[in-house]
């Protein structure tokens, strides 16, 4: 193997190639000696006819380094408690002198170039507990930084589930364990967070299937796919209510619940997308105050055939089509106790499962689309399984495919900020968990799906250093023992995106409203009995810290 020019050849193969013995690489390096472009040849010399065999190449001479480009890396993620793990990174302008920063801070483990880009070797110390580790590629000045690139560490709780769902006031999963799961079958389970240690099965019914929460976190809807039904569940008192029946398709038969969606503001009431059958998807059925009221079939004249819905405010609904033929949202519109049918709007590329900020509905094919108009307004430029919209951050987290992990956008500009690591989802249960997590489902070994729990640090970017911040009131300041879970306002100053309120030092559900308000979770166990509470903000790093305190009077 022989090179021309500024370049010279590699050849890895040995000199007799046998049939079938397996791939060897040929290449070359590149090493100009003017500015500008610059062309030679490759030459292999074989017994093949017409030896040497030619390949013309070229390249452009350069003065000064680049800032490097990533492009791809593999893999994107690894469970917790891995064996080290080594990840690919290519892309453009990477050199034999770049190198790769961890966290900001250059990498002493295991860097090894190859052709355009770098294996980077993780040891196990890095990968004992959930979290992101930011890789950047760095040539020399004044080339500098890369984009971050997220590695994610990721905690994987093996269920066997149909569904589950994060509980904001006591910050636990709830898992509807199906008939066919091989432990623990026809219940609902709890999951801690921080030690993944699953709690006592609690019988629910025939099979549970799909999990619709109350935005209070005082009832958990599950659909009981055995008994064609849905039966709330009480998380105060962890009991279980009447089941409610879905009744039937006249023409087609028996309904399940595919999706459940609880009203914002209204409790008592929920939006089942059912199902029929090998039928398939055959309309929706609001269930208030545990009986059905309204349904819409698909059949003439409404021939509506969701693939599942979601509340944009508290009473308009939308759902995307899926019957034959049919690519548009559909729209309807919750008054009183009752369903009406609203208009719709068509899809260009056809519609799938959205994310919203009240205004627009981000499709997961990557479509914006004005939803008081259904006017196409923007586009991610890209698609994927399902899709999330942080509604403190502002963030989008739209999944990838194959390969799993996440795109992230900021919903306002429609730009993208980063890529997130993570296995591949597997249905549309995607939200969020805890200061900086996502949640959602991965097939299990055996049948139905396991649980992931991934952190990024893309929810939110801050500029520059954060501020301490400062907590000037909180409203109520006083409430009575023994009372509903409820929800905190906290005003004060130099609140940031990501900042977390705390309850006597322990974390709290909190959503960022301005730099001067926040909500806060409060779960029912908080105020059980007479006493103080300290409440007290944190602002995330770079720079940020904890504020001064306010206290709570429980009566």
């Amino acid at each position: 193997v022989v090179a021309t020019g500024d370049f010279a050849g590699i050849n890895h193969c040995p000199k007799i190639l046998q049939p079938n013995s397996g791939i060897c690489n040929i290449g070359a390096t590149f090493t100009p000696t003017v500015l500008g472009p610059a062309t030679g040849s490759l030459l292999v010399y074989d017994d093949a006819r017409g030896s040497p065999q030619v390949v013309q190449l070229s390249g452009i001479g350069i003065a000064t380094y680049p800032p490097p480009v990533i492009t791809f890396s593999y893999p994107n993620s690894a469970p917790v408690g891995s064996s080290p793990v080594k990840v690919s990174i290519s892309g453009n302008d990477i050199f034999a002198e770049s190198k790769v920063f961890l966290n900001g801070k250059d990498y002493s483990g295991s860097v090894k170039h190859f052709q355009g880009g770098l294996e980077v070797t993780l040891g196990s110390g890095l990968l004992t507990s959930i979290r992101t580790l930011s890789l950047q590629v760095v040539n020399p000045p004044p080339g500098g930084a890369s984009a971050p690139l997220e590695f994610t560490v990721y905690a994987r709780t093996v269920l066997s589930a149909a569904d589950a769902v994060f509980e904001p006031f006591t910050q636990k999963f709830y898992a509807s364990i199906p008939a066919s799961s091989p432990t623990t079958p026809n219940s609902l389970v709890t999951i801690d967070p921080a030690t993944g240690q699953i709690g006592a099965p609690i019988q629910i019914g025939n099979d549970p299937g799909a999990l619709g929460l109350s935005d209070d976190g005082q009832t958990l809807y599950v659909a009981l796919n055995g008994d064609n039904s849905v039966v709330p569940f009480d998380l105060a008192t962890q009991s279980v209510g009447l089941p409610i029946p879905l009744g039937i398709d006249p023409q087609k038969g028996a309904l399940k619940a595919s999706d459940l969606q609880v009203q914002p503001g209204a409790s008592g009431n929920v939006v089942a997308t059912l199902a029929a059958g090998y039928y398939g998807s055959d309309g929706v059925a609001l269930i208030s105050n545990g009986s059905v009221v309204s349904e819409f079939f698909n059949e003439p004249p409404n021939n509506v055939a969701p693939g599942g819905t979601r509340f944009v405010g508290n009473s308009d609904l939308y759902g995307w089509q899926t019957g034959y033929n049919s690519t548009g949202m559909l729209h309807f519109v919750l008054t009183g106790n009752q369903l009406l049918e609203g208009p719709g709007f068509p899809g260009f590329y056809g519609l799938g499962v959205f994310a919203s900020d009240g205004s627009n509905l981000f499709d997961v094919n990557g479509q914006v689309y004005n939803a008081a108009t259904g006017v196409l307004v923007g586009n991610l430029g890209t698609s994927g399984l399902t899709i999330f919209r942080d509604a403190s951050s502002g963030r989008i987290f739209l999944s990838s495919t194959p390969f799993g992990g996440f795109a992230v956008f900021d919903s306002s500009t429609l730009a993208q900020v980063g890529s997130s690591g993570g296995p591949a989802t597997a249905t549309l249960r995607l939200d969020r968990w805890g200061r900086n997590g996502l949640y959602y489902l991965m097939p299990s070994d055996s049948s139905g799906y396991d649980l992931v729990q991934t952190r990024s640090n893309l929810f939110y970017s801050s500029p520059g250093t954060n501020p301490v911040p400062a907590v000037l009131a909180l409203s109520p300041s006083t409430v009575s023992s023994g009372g509903r879970n409820s929800v905190l306002t906290v005003t004060g100053s130099q609140f940031v995106p990501g900042a977390v309120a705390q309850w006597n030092g322990a974390d709290r559900t909190t959503r960022w409203i301005d730099a001067s308000t926040l909500t806060v979770d409060i779960p029912a166990g908080d105020i059980a009995s007479p006493g103080t509470a300290k409440v007290s903000v944190i602002n995330p790093a770079p720079g940020g810290g904890k504020s001064n305190s306010a206290a709570l009077t429980i009566q």
